[in-house]
C-alpha cells in the first residue's frame, strides 16, 4: 500500500514544448524540445525522443537546467529527428529515472513541406525458429516439448519478406535465418550485431529492421524478469521451487539493446506462447524497455495464452495469418474497383498497419475466439496508425 505513493512521488513529468500539437513539419529534420521535471532527490536515467518510432540520430542537447519551487528540478532537452516519408507523425518523449519510474509525452504533427529525396529504403531481417530442443527429454514436464512448425515458420516469413519486399526495398540488404541448433543466445547476438553494423553506416528513417521469433516463450514469474525466448539449448533453473528458463540459454530483451539508437523503423513479430509478455501487461516487465527502444511488437498471443500450431494449417496460427497478410490478404487501403470484374481491391501495397490489423482480427477467427482462442497483441498500440510504411508488394 505504501509502494504506489512512493512511485508517484518519484515519477518524472514530461512536457513537450515543440512542435505544437497538430502543428506542421517542414521538409528538414523535426526539432523536438521537451522539459522534464523530477522531484528532489530523483535522478533522470534515460531520456529519448522519437517521431513515428524513429529515434533521433544524435543524443539530445540540454538547453536549460534549473531548480523549481518545492525542491523539483526542470531540465529542457532538444533533438533533431529525421522524419519518415509518411504525412502524419506521432512525436514521443520518454523519461526514466534511476528509481524505475517513467513518463511519456506525446503530440502529433503533419508534414507541410515536400518529402526529401532519399535513396530507396533498405530491409534488414533476422528470423529464428526452433522445433527441436536439445534438452526436451529432460525438461518436458516444465513445458519444453519439441514443436513441429516453428523452424519452418521462420523460414517462410524470411522467404516471404525477402521476395515480396524486394520490389519496395531493392532486395534484402541483410538477412539472417537461424533454425534449431543454430538458435542460441550468442548466435542471435552476433547476428544482430552484424545487421546493426550493416545499417549504421548509411541509415535513413525509411529503412526497416524486422525480427521474427518462433518457438517456445515463457514468463519468468519467480525472478520477475518478464518474457524470455527459449533457445535450442534451453535449460531451467530451480528458483524457489519453480523451474524458470536459464538466462544463458534464452534470448533476453536486453539482447535487443543494439537496435535502440538506430534512427529507423524496427518491427518485431513473435510467434510463441505467452508472447503478449511483450505487450501491455501488468506482468510484462520488459514492456518499458521495448517502448523506450520504440520497437513495434506484434505478438502471437496474450501473456497467459499458448500459441497454437496445427497440421491443418502447416504453420503456427499466428504465422499462417501473418503470411497471408504479407501475401496480399491485408491489402485493403486505397481500394479501387477492377474495371473488368467490378471487384474491389487494394492499392497493391501491404503496409505495416494493414498487417497489424489483419493479424489481430484473423488469428482469433482461425483459432476460435473466446477463452480457447488465441489473441495477438500489439505494443505500443498508439504507434500503429503512424506506421503506414509499405512492407510488401504481393
Amino acid at each position: 500500500a505504501r509502494l504506489l505513493p512512493r512511485l508517484i512521488a518519484s515519477s518524472p513529468e514530461v512536457r513537450i514544448l515543440s512542435p505544437e500539437a497538430f502543428g506542421a513539419a517542414g521538409d528538414g529534420p523535426l526539432r523536438v524540445r521537451a522539459t522534464i521535471e523530477v522531484p528532489e532527490g530523483v535522478a533522470l536515467a534515460d531520456v529519448r525522443a522519437y517521431a513515428s518510432g524513429v529515434a533521433a540520430r544524435r543524443p539530445a542537447s540540454i538547453v536549460d537546467d534549473r531548480p523549481l519551487d518545492g525542491g523539483r528540478a526542470a531540465r529542457t532537452y532538444e533533438w533533431d529527428i529525421d522524419l519518415p516519408t509518411e504525412s502524419r507523425h506521432l512525436v514521443q518523449v520518454f523519461a526514466g529515472t534511476s528509481q524505475g519510474t517513467t513518463d511519456v509525452g506525446e503530440t502529433t504533427v503533419s508534414r507541410s513541406g515536400e518529402i526529401p529525396t532519399r535513396r530507396r529504403p533498405r530491409l534488414h531481417l533476422l528470423a529464428a525458429g526452433v522445433d527441436r530442443y536439445l534438452h526436451s527429454d529432460r525438461f518436458a514436464a516444465d513445458g519444453l516439448t519439441d514443436l513441429v512448425f516453428a523452424a519452418e515458420d521462420a523460414e517462410a516469413v524470411h522467404a516471404s519478406l525477402a521476395s515480396r519486399g524486394s520490389p519496395l526495398f531493392g532486395g534484402l540488404t541483410s538477412g539472417v535465418l537461424l533454425r534449431d541448433e543454430q538458435v542460441n543466445r550468442e548466435a542471435w547476438k552476433s547476428s544482430l550485431a552484424r545487421i546493426v553494423e550493416a545499417i549504421t553506416a548509411d541509415v535513413t528513417p525509411d529503412d526497416v529492421v524486422v525480427l521474427f521469433l518462433a518457438g517456445h516463450g515463457m514468463i519468468d514469474t519467480a525472478r520477475r524478469t518478464g518474457y524470455s525466448y527459449l533457445c535450442h539449448d534451453a535449460t531451467f533453473d530451480d528458483v524457489g521451487g519453480e523451474a524458470v528458463p536459464s538466462e544463458s540459454t534464452t534470448i533476453a530483451w536486453s539482447d535487443f539493446q543494439p537496435l535502440a539508437a538506430l534512427p529507423c523503423r524496427k518491427l518485431v513479430f513473435v510467434d510463441t506462447c505467452h508472447a503478449g509478455g511483450l505487450a501491455p501487461s501488468k506482468r510484462a516487465s520488459a514492456i518499458r524497455d521495448f517502448q523506450e527502444n520504440m520497437m513495434l511488437v506484434l505478438a502471437a498471443s496474450a501473456d497467459d495464452e499458448t500459441s497454437q500450431e496445427s497440421d491443418a494449417w502447416g504453420h503456427g496460427a499466428f504465422t499462417k495469418v501473418l503470411l497471408e497478410a504479407l501475401e496480399g490478404a491485408a491489402d485493403t487501403r486505397g481500394a479501387r474497383t477492377n474495371p473488368d470484374t467490378g471487384a474491389e481491391r487494394g492499392d497493391g501495397i501491404v503496409s505495416v498497419d494493414e498487417v497489424v490489423e489483419h493479424v489481430i482480427a484473423g488469428v482469433p477467427r482461425l483459432t476460435g475466439d473466446g477463452r480457447a482462442g488465441q489473441h495477438p497483441t500489439v505494443s505500443p498500440d498508439s504507434l500503429v496508425p503512424y506506421v503506414t510504411l509499405p512492407l510488401t508488394r504481393p
